[in-house]
């Protein structure tokens, strides 16, 4: 039972879930009576309930009494989803047996029930056997080493937390403030959108480029085509960088941006023809694709942001160059994938070195 249970709140703490404390003493061993959890998600809040149907012999009272209680001290105004587990012998099934689930209530009700002796998972009638990926958590219990569930979610704070180099974001607002520096000297020297303009400050041109001219490849990305050009591309670098920079810390923060802008800069220079361009997108998209593969690889969030958003974020991207000609989108493609190099190489790095500092721990 001991097992099953900290394969729960280990799993549970993973996925992001608050341990609640009913009970004065949190430790997971063969006594443990019951474990609730809770995490919001959106409009919803998720509650998970366990019981040991070997030390609470009314599971379905216990079970209705601390949904109760739970509801009432949290007082959080969304809807409950509560999902009741009881562990146990044969006998946990019988909790169920209640068919009370009705995913149109106020307060969603999900059984299941874990009979530990046989090694069986029990759905309960008419709930869905599936609900937050916790399934997999209790068909999985291989989990050991870790007595009490406050020490559970206190090491999964240290592992997310572990990952942060830095709180203060410097590069982040000294990029931001260079870019619109240099966008207002634009505005003020014949327009942002003017194509003259636009060389004289750097803009990426091949003839000029092949000709020796090979700073633009440089300069070109703290230029910017219009307002809406440069406020899209500052507030991506914002929502990216500001998280990025936490976690890469400075220097390999600033390589990421720099080679990814760089490598934005040789594809389009390479494949986009003789058009004049510019713009700090590649660098961008090149912080998207290093957060993409650096979340995925140490399976975290980087302030509520995991590598299933940053996926969703890149082919929206991505795809949107495809559909508009104007958009230099070898360089995007080439700025996105040396960030995602970037970001295998620094994840696979801070997952080694994390995992280090757990062991001596």
């Amino acid at each position: 039972m001991g097992d099953i249970l900290t394969a729960l709140s280990m799993g549970l703490a993973e996925k992001g879930y608050n341990f609640i404390k009913t009970s004065g003493d949190n430790l997971i061993s063969e006594e443990t009576r019951e474990l609730c959890f809770y995490k919001p998600a959106g409009a919803v809040v998720n509650y998970v309930i366990v019981i040991n149907t070997l030390k609470e012999n009314d599971p379905e009272g216990r079970f209705s009494f601390l949904t109760e209680r739970i509801l009432k001290s949290l007082r959080i105004n969304a809807k409950a989803v509560v999902l009741g587990i009881a562990a146990g012998g044969p006998e946990a099934a019988e909790f169920a047996f209640r068919d009370d689930f009705d995913p149109l209530a106020d307060i969603v009700r999900i059984r299941w029930a874990v009979d530990t002796e046989n090694k069986n998972f029990i759905c309960g009638k008419g709930s869905p056997d599936k609900f937050d990926g916790i399934e997999t958590i209790i068909r999985s219990k291989d989990k050991k080493g870790l007595k009490t569930v406050s020490g559970i979610f206190r090491t999964e704070a240290r592992k997310r937390t572990g990952f942060i180099r830095t709180r203060r974001v410097i590069l982040t607002y000294g990029l931001i403030a260079v870019n619109i520096i240099v966008f207002i000297f634009m505005t003020l020297d014949g327009g942002s959108e003017n194509t003259e303009t636009l060389l004289k400050y750097g803009a990426i041109y091949a003839p000029y480029i092949r000709q020796g001219e090979y700073f633009r490849l440089f300069t070109y990305m703290f230029l910017h085509i219009g307002w809406l050009h440069i406020f899209s591309n500052m507030f991506g670098l914002y929502i990216l960088g500001t998280r990025c920079e936490k976690y890469y810390g400075y220097l390999r923060f600033a390589a990421v941006y720099l080679f990814s802008g760089l490598g934005c800069s040789f594809l389009s220079f390479l494949f986009s023809g003789d058009s004049v361009s510019a713009g700090a997108s590649g660098a961008v998209l090149g912080l998207m694709g290093s957060a993409l593969v650096y979340t995925g690889i140490n399976k975290i969030k980087m302030e509520g942001l995991d590598a299933y958003i940053f996926i969703l974020i890149s082919i929206l991207n991505i795809g949107f160059g495809f559909v508009y000609p104007d958009v230099d989108n070898w360089g995007h493609i080439g700025g996105f994938a040396v960030g995602a190099a970037f970001g295998a190489a620094i994840g696979l790095a801070d997952k080694m070195r994390v995992m280090e500092n757990e062991d001596i721990i």
